[in-house]
């Protein structure tokens, strides 16, 4: 199967980080809403799944705010150099990689027992969050990297005072913040499984999406051509139902002398929203294209004419004094954009309105210039 089942400890630390930064389905449906009005009958059933599912989530967190703030509030809000905006919480620290996430595929144990396997890891992690551009956390030498080492780097960033009292608070006492994660996305977690007859049909409209791809290479190098492909052994994708209009790319390096491998996250609207922003601005040039069309005086009476009644060609000549050359020729262009007919009747040629065509074309008019 090209798409795999999601990930539910991803799905609880998605769904819980994009809440506690108050970043709700309620707020994105609205925007979407606004956004693509034509197209709400494509999308409203999947918000209405997904409001479901978080509705049961809400239900499930079983630790106090000032746990879930503790862990995904960010301590900093910032741009890096490359132009990311940084906004890292205590759990981005312990957990900077989704790929790390693909460990919990056979459960929260090996997932957890990976985080605990190196301390080093939260070290590496706080020293890329504070560093102004990730290729400088890139040159951080783990191994090298001790307690003493990361207060240095801490204390001449920029971040609040707090957040660096908070980053040392984590590398000293990373298994108290381990702990304090496990217990918070654990049940979370599990109520996602137990939700899966809500879910499962969003994941077979993924699995339709991707349909067309025989293997998880192929979809990588068609939608994501900035990917190296040939810098990888092996594929994985797996949908994300929290996280919908998200893709997350990452590598997991090998430890052997094959090359690394590569998984996708996507969230499961992404391609839906993609393809209607496409339509959107399809219909947007096909305005501009109508309107110039329109910008000419003969060919806008011409229509309004055609508004009131079918006319042939001679009747418009006569009617708005033109030459019946200038009719044909205007004609013409009023049927490339679709919004004129033609119909034969014995030895002439009835043009009408295409009431259709119009009705199209004041809609996207109205969606493109709201009142």
């Amino acid at each position: 199967m090209l798409i795999c089942k999601p990930l539910p400890l991803l799905e609880a630390h998605l769904f819980l980080r994009l809440r506690v930064n108050g970043l709700t389905t309620e707020k994105f449906h609205e925007t979407i809403l606004n956004r693509y009005p034509n197209n709400r009958s494509e999308y409203e059933h999947i918000f209405e799944a997904i409001l479901a599912l978080e509705e049961r989530l809400i239900a499930a967190v079983t630790v106090d705010d000032d746990v879930l703030q503790s862990l995904y509030s960010p301590l900093s809000i910032g741009v890096r150099r490359n132009g990311n905006v940084a906004q890292d919480g205590v759990a981005d620290m312990i957990v900077s990689d989704m790929n790390s996430f693909t460990r919990s595929a056979e459960g929260v144990e090996p997932f957890f027992k990976y985080l605990r396997s190196d301390s080093n890891n939260i070290l590496r992690n706080i020293a890329a969050a504070i560093a102004s551009d990730p290729a400088d956390a890139s040159c951080i030498d783990a191994a090298s990297l001790d307690t003493n080492a990361l207060f240095q780097l801490v204390n001449e960033c920029s971040w609040p005072q707090s957040a660096k009292f908070t980053l040392l608070d984590v590398a000293i006492n990373s298994e108290k913040y381990i702990e304090r994660l496990e217990e918070t996305l654990c049940p979370v977690a599990a109520e996602f499984c137990r939700c899966e007859s809500i879910w499962a049909p969003l994941i077979e409209l993924c699995e339709q999406t991707y349909s067309k791809y025989d293997t998880v290479e192929a979809m990588v190098r068609a939608d994501f051509p900035h990917v190296p492909c040939n810098c990888f052994s092996a594929f994985t994708a797996y949908p994300s139902i929290t996280g919908y209009r998200q893709v997350f790319l990452a590598d997991k390096r090998s430890d052997s002398d094959n090359p690394p491998e590569f998984t996708i996250i996507c969230g499961i609207m992404f391609d839906m929203l993609q393809r209607i922003s496409s339509l959107e601005q399809n219909s947007i040039a096909e305005l501009s294209r109508i309107m110039s069309v329109l910008g000419d005086p003969s060919r806008f009476n011409i229509v309004v004419q055609l508004s009131k009644r079918p006319s042939y060609g001679r009747e418009l000549a006569k009617l708005l004094s033109l030459t019946p050359g200038a009719i044909s020729q205007h004609i013409s262009i009023l049927m490339g954009t679709g919004l004129v007919t033609s119909t034969v009747e014995g030895n002439r040629i009835y043009y009408a309105l295409s009431k259709q065509k119009m009705k199209e074309f004041m809609d996207t008019m109205l969606n493109t210039f709201p009142c």
